[in-house]
């Protein structure tokens, strides 16, 4: 059996750059507006533009572009559609968009290993999210890599049952007004420690040992 794969191009053999939102959004817009035909069953035509399902091939691709498979026979180079964020895995039932000889995968549909990773893939485009109100739950692990976080807020509330932080450089904390309330032990330690205060200093305790 002969297998047939379609490269997508732009127009004159050129490879079509992944950046081609504006040729997606235009072949979707065609879709939504119903100025499609279905693909021909031998070949695909330039003026087509049709939505159809298809298996993501095992045979790995260039990176952001994916081989599907249409039917036994019929593979096309795929390339992801702004709007599909979760990166497809092989063996994913898929969505795809055939405008001529380009394509565009627009969902994921099903997944056969439901556990396996689910990865949200934006590029390199920065993410806005805006909400009233947004709640994460997750029942085992919840982690942040950055090179820099940075948060604001009027309250911060934080529960733990333990919590441990471990700084490399310094650990710097400017406040209106700081107060430690332990129920049970406090303990510092270092090699050198200073306490001033301009005003007053003031230590109570049953007991107090120095030295």
């Amino acid at each position: 059996m002969t297998t047939s794969v379609l490269e997508p191009t732009a127009g004159h053999g050129a490879p079509l750059d992944a950046s081609d939102a504006a040729g997606s959004r235009d072949a979707l817009a065609r879709i939504m507006n119903g100025s499609f035909r279905p693909c021909a069953t031998d070949r695909m035509n330039a003026t087509t533009v049709s939505t159809q399902l298809a298996r993501v091939d095992d045979a790995g691709t260039a990176r952001g572009t994916w081989l599907v498979t249409i039917r036994p026979g019929m593979q096309l180079c795929a390339k992801p559609a702004v709007s599909c964020i979760v990166v497809p895995q092989p063996g994913d039932l898929v969505q795809i968009c055939v405008d001529g000889e380009r394509c565009w995968v627009l969902a994921v549909l099903e997944r056969r290993d439901a556990g396996s990773e689910l990865a949200l893939d934006f590029g390199d485009a920065p993410v806005t999210l805006r909400a009233r109100e947004m709640r994460v739950e997750v029942s085992d692990g919840l982690s942040f890599e950055a090179a820099r976080l940075t948060s604001r807020a009027q309250l911060v509330t934080q529960a733990a049952a333990e919590r441990q932080t471990r700084v490399s450089g310094t650990d710097t904390t400017h406040a209106g007004s700081t107060i430690v309330h332990n129920e049970r032990h406090l303990a510092m330690h270092a090699k050198s420690a200073f306490v001033t205060a301009s005003a007053l200093m003031k230590i109570d305790a049953g007991q107090i040992h120095m030295g």
